[in-house]
């Protein structure tokens, strides 16, 4: 990458990598400055669920306006590649600035804008994030062709993030709901030693994934939610249903187990009763659930 150019952008240097891209220092040749580039990976460039979650990225940041966070410039796509310009800022990376042990208040009380409550904040929030569920810490790693129910799968599956790293195409791809593609990204990804190394500095750090504690009531079965429920939304409740083995999906087919039907249904109900899937309304659901032993609010 280094040495090409992307638009009126000329690749100077690597600055960094990560899950969701690569970061590169750049000269924009039209205003005569540095800035930093992130660009997204050709075969994540072609998942579009990845491109948008990089779009979704470039946006919030955009929104932002402090100090401390770095100015969006553009979201630009370029001899079919996609990137994000920023605003380059020089000084310290964070591996030179955080010691292994991790940061302290007297760590930060030196820099600019923290005295000693934002800095215990901040260290407090920092040790929050590091309990986390397996499943997300998956997730948030990046690998294309595994979004949220596939790194729960895993999780489920694996129960520790060294056996997923360690894991070859052959044991992944016999995992039930996991394709060819998803097992393959999975070995590229943890092959490739930086990201082997994120991880480690992760658990170093002392990040702690844990995987839910789950039962298999439901033993698979497929819900479809359609219209708006009066006792839950639709997070809540696809959160209750998955935590007993059931599973949520978008679209109605012969293997759908039930639909729940809200207010103002669409044609989900209609389709439903077409494949002589049961149908249950609000009450119905409450009532499938208390049958089956799960826990709700």
């Amino acid at each position: 990458m280094v040495g090409k150019t992307l638009g009126h952008y000329e690749i100077l240097e690597p600055l960094g990598k990560g899950g969701m891209g690569e970061v590169y220092r750049a000269r924009d040749t039209k205003l005569d400055r540095d800035v930093a580039i992130k660009v997204l990976p050709p075969d994540m460039a072609a998942d579009p669920e990845r491109l948008a979650r990089f779009e979704r990225e470039a946006k919030a940041v955009a929104a932002l306006d402090h100090p401390n966070i770095v100015m969006v410039h553009s979201v630009e796509e370029a001899d079919d590649c996609h990137f994000i310009t920023m605003q380059l800022v020089e000084g310290t990376t964070l591996t030179e600035l955080i010691p292994p042990q991790g940061l302290s208040v007297e760590k930060l009380l030196p820099l600019e804008r923290f005295g000693e409550k934002k800095a215990t904040n901040l260290i407090n929030a920092i040790e929050a994030r590091k309990d986390t569920t397996l499943g997300r810490f998956i997730y948030g790693l990046g690998i294309r062709h595994v979004g949220e129910h596939v790194a729960k799968v895993l999780a489920q599956e694996f129960g520790d993030i060294g056996a997923l790293m360690d894991a070859d195409v052959e044991r992944l791809a016999a995992v039930h709901e996991i394709g060819p593609g998803s097992a393959e990204s999975v070995v590229q990804f943890f092959a490739e030693s930086h990201n082997r190394s994120v991880v480690e500095g992760l658990l170093a750090a002392g990040v702690t994934p844990r995987v839910e504690e789950r039962n298999n009531l439901f033993d698979g079965e497929r819900f479809v939610i359609t219209g708006a429920l009066e006792r839950w939304s639709r997070d809540e409740i696809g959160a209750i249903l998955e935590s007993a083995g059931g599973r949520m999906s978008s679209s109605v087919s012969k293997q759908t187990a039930y639909v729940v039907v809200g207010g103002k249904p669409g044609s989900k109900a209609r389709e439903a009763e077409e494949l002589g899937v049961p149908v249950l309304d609000e009450d119905g659901l409450v009532a499938l659930l208390r049958e089956k032993g799960v826990s709700f609010a």
